[in-house]
Protein backbone atom coordinates (compact mmCIF):
# COMPACT_ATOMS: atom_id res chain seq x y z
CA UNK A 1 0.00 0.00 0.00
CA UNK A 2 1.57 3.33 -0.87
CA UNK A 3 0.05 6.72 0.20
CA UNK A 4 0.90 10.43 -0.32
CA UNK A 5 0.80 13.66 -1.48
CA UNK A 6 1.19 14.67 -5.32
CA UNK A 7 1.72 18.53 -6.40
CA UNK A 8 0.50 19.46 -10.09
CA UNK A 9 2.30 22.80 -10.20
CA UNK A 10 1.14 24.82 -13.57
CA UNK A 11 2.37 28.17 -12.68
CA UNK A 12 3.14 30.39 -9.64
CA UNK A 13 -0.44 31.18 -8.94
CA UNK A 14 -2.61 27.76 -9.95
CA UNK A 15 -1.23 25.22 -7.96
CA UNK A 16 -3.72 21.78 -7.24
CA UNK A 17 -2.37 19.13 -4.17
CA UNK A 18 -4.07 15.67 -4.52
CA UNK A 19 -3.79 12.86 -1.91
CA UNK A 20 -3.76 9.80 -3.32
CA UNK A 21 -3.59 5.71 -1.84
CA UNK A 22 -3.60 2.64 -3.33
CA UNK A 23 -1.15 -0.05 -4.36
CA UNK A 24 2.66 0.35 -5.94
CA UNK A 25 4.00 -3.13 -7.56
CA UNK A 26 7.68 -2.86 -8.43
CA UNK A 27 9.75 -5.75 -10.42
CA UNK A 28 13.31 -4.74 -10.76
CA UNK A 29 16.19 -4.25 -8.51
CA UNK A 30 15.72 -1.21 -5.91
CA UNK A 31 19.43 -1.06 -5.12
CA UNK A 32 20.08 -0.33 -9.46
CA UNK A 33 17.01 1.54 -10.17
CA UNK A 34 16.18 -1.04 -12.72
CA UNK A 35 12.50 -1.97 -13.29
CA UNK A 36 9.07 -1.39 -13.54
CA UNK A 37 6.78 -0.29 -11.22
CA UNK A 38 2.49 -0.63 -11.56
CA UNK A 39 0.35 2.21 -9.84
CA UNK A 40 -3.09 1.77 -9.16
CA UNK A 41 -4.24 4.54 -6.85
CA UNK A 42 -7.35 6.31 -5.99
CA UNK A 43 -6.51 10.39 -5.19
CA UNK A 44 -9.05 13.23 -3.68
CA UNK A 45 -8.90 16.59 -3.98
CA UNK A 46 -7.00 18.31 -0.93
CA UNK A 47 -6.30 22.07 -2.01
CA UNK A 48 -5.23 24.49 -4.50
CA UNK A 49 -4.93 27.85 -5.15
CA UNK A 50 -5.44 30.27 -7.55
CA UNK A 51 -8.18 29.10 -10.36
CA UNK A 52 -7.78 25.78 -8.13
CA UNK A 53 -8.78 27.42 -4.62
CA UNK A 54 -11.44 25.58 -3.32
CA UNK A 55 -11.56 22.74 -5.73
CA UNK A 56 -13.18 19.47 -5.03
CA UNK A 57 -12.63 16.03 -6.62
CA UNK A 58 -11.58 12.80 -6.83
CA UNK A 59 -10.46 10.04 -8.98
CA UNK A 60 -7.74 7.55 -9.95
CA UNK A 61 -4.22 7.36 -11.05
CA UNK A 62 -3.02 4.45 -13.27
CA UNK A 63 0.29 4.05 -15.24
CA UNK A 64 4.11 2.69 -14.54
CA UNK A 65 7.26 4.47 -13.92
CA UNK A 66 10.92 2.75 -14.65
CA UNK A 67 12.63 5.85 -12.62
CA UNK A 68 13.97 7.47 -16.03
CA UNK A 69 10.27 8.31 -16.88
CA UNK A 70 6.74 8.33 -15.75
CA UNK A 71 3.83 7.44 -17.64
CA UNK A 72 0.87 8.08 -15.57
CA UNK A 73 -2.90 8.44 -16.62
CA UNK A 74 -5.31 10.73 -14.38
CA UNK A 75 -9.11 10.10 -14.66
CA UNK A 76 -12.09 11.87 -12.59
CA UNK A 77 -14.13 15.12 -11.55
CA UNK A 78 -12.66 18.09 -10.97
CA UNK A 79 -15.20 20.72 -9.82
CA UNK A 80 -14.06 24.67 -9.52
CA UNK A 81 -15.39 26.90 -7.23
CA UNK A 82 -15.55 29.64 -9.63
Amino acid sequence: LAAGVMVLTFDEENVLELGYKGTWQYDGDLTTGEGIAKVHQSYEVLDGTGMFAGAKGHGHVGGVFDFHRVLMDLDGGLILAK
